[in-house]
């Protein structure tokens, strides 16, 4: 659980060290307002479903458990991007189905994180299902960075992370963003270098302790400074007070800034819409505080990643865990941080918050001894020194659109250059807000409007290089209701914003709203002047057109990565075997100090489509 790769940079803010078992994080000259108190008035909720019980416990103090889980006030992540680095993500799985933005695949070189493990898609529900997630308004972004059996490369998490930095600062800079890494392998100054820009462009980045029973800090991105590195533990008994075990597997030490859940944790799965399985790891520890991260962000907007640690820490239960493990905190994940929880009676605290924790004098971490592993071809593009980004203004969380009435299609007509993870876009509504769905990147798209008034198309090039056409021909062109309303060559640079309105009708003298289809009657309207058809392409299946989609090559270490987590004896024997094997043997060994950094290789890659590249069609 945690590993996170990384580009390392000469200017990144490391004053903040949460994975060291006390934090500067904690210490940080934090508003007086910090955190802000949430409002408990509220209902008594629904009881949780059976096997939830880890959701049950971070909503409240002591044992035993009551069944219940109440987010209250503002504290719902709604708002807040949380982008699971992991094995990607069921886009449509019923517990956050509607709420789900832009993502990459860094397995398959394109914008479709689907998840073929079921890894990626249980972490997203713990953080932010709407039944069995801890924020469960937050906004998903999948980025695969494992494969199919939960292993993948040092490369692969480099360009992940990188790729959630990006967007977020392209895309999102104004709203709280956390990065929940279930994952990890040996230690890696590359991961810990990432982690540190991640943190520096306002992400707050958590990461899974590992399941070796061994010292976290051996494991990256666990020994990640800047990352808030969790532990898991077992179910509490049922008795007044009692403690929370350390899970047998959980790593420990002074890297483990928290424990949470983490063992017979049910949450979404593949293969359904409403799948389940119930699985242990610190993986499944790492989304509970990631969806408390969230939690924490929509009740403080504009806090910082080093103010998000802070009041985590504060507010976790002191002295909950037994056995937390040499040199670890006694800390146990609390979410509802300013009141003492009774779920059905918030409002009378029968215990205090406990005190910050404090700092004693710093110890250096001990570097391990590091063991050969294979060397990397290097890529010599160097890598940008970032700029830490200051506390963005809080902007409101996403309107929903109306479920019924007269709306419209904005068709996204995209065609990718060499580097599709470098191109990201979305639309943002009449009222000033993002449209739900209304995110993308390299694939064409359709986006339902169905408010009035100006809207904005923004895309954006990580590399600030366009589409075209210096690393293949990319264009892309927006169609209004079948109508072109904009056409780009593609060569736009850093970005570009087209504002356009959207007129809203109803009754026989209003204008066709064109249905897109296949492109060999890809609209409803009749043809114009305007109206192409590309190369020999008759079909009506595909409502994405002639998109071509080339590769990047690039070296990867063989440096692996895998999930931590393990499946109970309820899984089956083959997934059992996936996930398992998948974790490396010596893993504890690290990689090399001079490891390369493998960010925005400009390898030479060939493309193929199935026609030239030409305009859009109209």
């Amino acid at each position: 659980l945690g590993s996170s790769s990384s580009s390392s940079s000469s200017n990144v803010n490391t004053n903040v060290n949460v994975n060291a078992g006390t934090s500067n994080a904690a210490n940080a000259s934090l508003n007086p307002a910090w955190p802000r108190p949430f409002s408990i008035e509220q209902t008594t909720p629904p009881p949780l479903e059976s096997g939830l019980w880890g959701l049950d416990r971070v909503g409240q103090r002591f044992a035993p458990l009551d069944g219940l889980y109440a987010p209250r006030g503002n504290n719902t992540g709604a708002g807040v991007h949380v982008y699971v680095i992991d094995t990607g993500v069921s886009p449509t799985h019923e517990q956050y189905a509607g709420r789900v933005g832009a993502g990459f695949d860094f397995i398959s070189d394109d914008d479709d994180p689907a998840d073929c493990n079921g890894h990626g898609t249980h972490c997203a529900g713990t953080a932010l299902g709407g039944s069995f997630g801890v924020a469960p308004q937050a906004t998903l972004h999948g980025v695969r960075v494992l494969d199919c059996g939960g292993s993948g490369y040092l490369s692969g998490v480099v360009a992940g992370m990188r790729w959630v930095a990006d967007n977020h600062r392209l895309m999102h800079p104004d709203t709280g963003a956390v990065a929940s890494m279930s994952l990890g392998g040996g230690n890696s100054p590359s991961i810990v270098a990432e982690v540190a820009y991640l943190v520096s462009v306002n992400v707050t980045v958590v990461v899974a302790a590992g399941n070796s029973n061994a010292d976290a800090c051996n494991y990256s991105p666990a020994n990640a400074p800047e990352a808030i590195t969790v532990g898991a533990t077992a179910r509490p008994g049922d008795s007044p007070g009692a403690l929370d075990p350390r899970s047998s597997f959980s790593n420990y030490g002074r890297c483990v800034d928290i424990f949470a859940p983490g063992s017979s944790v049910k949450s979404s799965w593949i293969g359904a819409d409403d799948a389940t399985r119930t699985i242990s790891g610190t993986s499944m520890a790492c989304p509970h505080v990631a969806g408390a991260a969230a939690a924490f962000l929509s009740a403080n907007p504009g806090a910082t990643p080093a103010e998000v640690a802070a009041g985590l820490l504060a507010a976790a239960t002191a002295g909950a865990v037994a056995d937390p493990g040499p040199d670890s905190p006694n800390r146990l994940l609390y979410v509802h941080f300013d009141d003492e929880n009774n779920t059905t009676d918030p409002g009378d605290p029968t215990e205090p918050s406990p005190p910050p924790p404090t700092t004693p004098p710093s110890t250096p971490t001990p570097t391990p001894t590091p063991a050969p592993s294979p060397t990397p071809s290097p890529s010599p593009t160097p890598t940008p020194t970032p700029t830490p980004t200051p506390t963005p203004t809080p902007s409101p969380p996403p309107s929903p659109e109306p479920p019924s009435g007269p709306c419209k299609t904005l068709y996204v007509n995209m065609t990718a250059d060499d580097y599709p993870s470098e191109i990201s876009w979305k639309v943002t509504g009449a009222d000033g807000v993002e449209v739900p769905g209304g995110e993308g990147g390299s694939s064409s798209a359709a986006v339902r409007l169905c408010r009035e008034g100006r809207h904005r198309f923004e895309i954006r090039d990580a590399a600030s290089d366009g589409i075209c056409c210096g690393y293949g021909i990319g264009f892309y062109s927006l169609h209004l209701g079948g109508v072109v309303i904009h056409s780009s060559d593609g060569e736009y640079g850093s970005g570009e914003t087209v504002d356009f309105e959207v007129d809203l009708c109803q009754g026989p003298d209003c204008p066709v709203d064109c249905v897109l289809g296949g492109w060999g009657a890809w609209s409803q309207c009749e043809a114009d002047e305007n109206t192409t058809v590309p190369c020999n392409d008759t079909s009506s299946s595909s409502a994405a057109g002639t998109t071509a989609s080339s590769s990047s090559s690039s070296s990867s270490s063989a440096f692996a990565f895998a999930a931590f987590s393990f499946l109970n004896a309820a899984a089956t024997a083959t997934a059992d075997a996936a996930i398992i094997s998948a974790w490396p043997a010596g893993s504890s060994s690290s990689s090399s100090a001079d490891e390369p950094l493998l960010v925005f290789p400009r390898v030479s890659s060939s493309s193929s489509s199935s026609c030239d590249a030409s305009p859009a069609p109209a």
